[in-house]
């Protein structure tokens, strides 16, 4: 019911939702001055952003692919769905791997971080070098090509068309992922540094396979709000008070000392919930918090948080140091911020905007449509 009427508008609230996730992982790495105590431990819990991204993604893939890829597989849909995907993220992600390979002297080639590879590295220094956010593009690599097996086998096992078994299939990857936490936390494992070959920061955090569970939910979330999705007058309050629980418990969660640094926090923990606000956003626009999502101000910023998450860490030296004062600090805060979102949104008008075109035009020329269905990349570019 809900497919033939929004499956190719553009969802608003989702593209001012990137904004929040992106900010989030922002405030993780510059802590805001003047902060202690649970707040400070819940701004340096924004790590959560990046699983808010991925579940994101595959709700978006989903939204916009599921039933072209459930319907006619077929070698020309995946060629232009997988230029799609590299024109969508690449272009900007080379332009930083280069400028992190020429800022930091290096004598060879990142190729690892060129093709995107690092996140699989033991290696802490290779999976976070060069331009440290970047790790998170080469999870997201993963999954794009991941997609294209991934609903055969769903379609198969009727999960799409089947409102139970798609409730199953949720149940059990949260069960799959709520296992993987409690092994890692029983086995003794949740205290290893970071950097620690063995953690599950590594293995749940940025292992790219271990983040499918993510990509799934919301593979799931987008099939049930094009096929399931209740939007009565009942339906819609429901879904709206789901938006500002789940939205609730994520800034709970954030906050929780217990939680902070967990193996359930780098992944589980913030990905239900993060699935249950998307949905809500996505299934009732019409809610305080979509609205505001949907402002012409917060649409535009989504659009640019892919480069305003690239460049954040490279516009480091641009942050200030030490001054005394809270109100001198968290002004100069504020003017740092400002200054990484104006880059970001030049480079999606300078750079992003125009290099996902041309990488398209030259890579898939445009096709006579097979109907007279609105493509998927008309909302995917503001979208995703």
């Amino acid at each position: 019911m809900q497919a033939s009427q929004t499956a190719r508008d553009n969802i608003d609230p989702l593209t001012g939702f990137r904004f929040l996730a992106a900010m989030l992982v922002f405030v993780s790495h510059y802590d805001i001055p003047g902060l202690s105590g649970t707040a400070l431990r819940a701004t340096r819990s924004g790590y959560a952003g990046v699983t808010l991204f991925f579940v994101l993604s595959g709700f978006v893939i989903g939204y916009n692919y599921l039933d072209r890829f459930e319907s006619r597989m077929s070698a020309g849909l995946v060629r232009d769905y997988l230029v799609a995907r590299l024109a969508r993220v690449y272009p900007l992600y080379v332009c930083f791997i280069v400028f992190g390979y020429l800022a930091q002297g290096m004598t060879s080639l990142p190729w690892t971080h060129l093709f995107a590879l690092q996140p699989w590295s033991a290696d802490s220094k290779v999976a976070f070098g060069v331009n440290a956010a970047a790790w998170s593009i080469g999870v997201e690599a993963f999954l794009y090509l991941a997609f294209p097996l991934l609903v055969p086998v769903l379609a198969w096992l009727k999960v799409l068309s089947s409102l139970r078994r798609l409730q199953v299939a949720a149940v059990v990857v949260v069960a799959a992922m709520l296992y993987a936490a409690v092994y890692f936390t029983s086995a003794g494992l949740a205290d290893l540094p970071l950097e620690h070959p063995a953690s599950p920061h590594r293995w749940l955090y940025r292992v790219p396979a271990f983040r499918l569970g993510d990509f799934l939910l919301g593979i799931l979330g987008a099939t049930f709000f094009l096929r399931y999705a209740r939007t009565d007058a009942q339906g819609l309050r429901r879904w709206s008070m789901v938006t500002y629980l789940a939205a609730v418990l994520i800034l709970l969660l954030l906050a929780a000392r217990k939680n902070f640094h967990s193996a359930f926090s780098w992944d589980l923990a913030y990905a239900v919930p993060a699935m249950l606000m998307i949905l809500g956003l996505a299934i009732n626009r019409g809610s305080a918090l979509s609205r505001f999502l949907s402002s012409p101000a917060l649409v535009l910023l989504g659009e640019s948080s892919y480069a305003f998450y690239l460049v954040h860490l490279p516009a480091a030296p641009m942050h200030h140091g030490t001054v005394r004062g809270v109100p001198y600090e968290l002004a100069l805060y504020l003017v740092f911020l400002g200054l990484v979102i104006a880059l970001s949104i030049g480079l999606h008008i300078a750079i992003e905007t125009p290099a996902r075109r041309w990488l398209r035009q030259r890579l898939a020329p445009a096709r006579a449509p097979a109907d007279t269905r609105r493509p998927p990349e008309a909302a995917e570019a503001r979208l995703h």
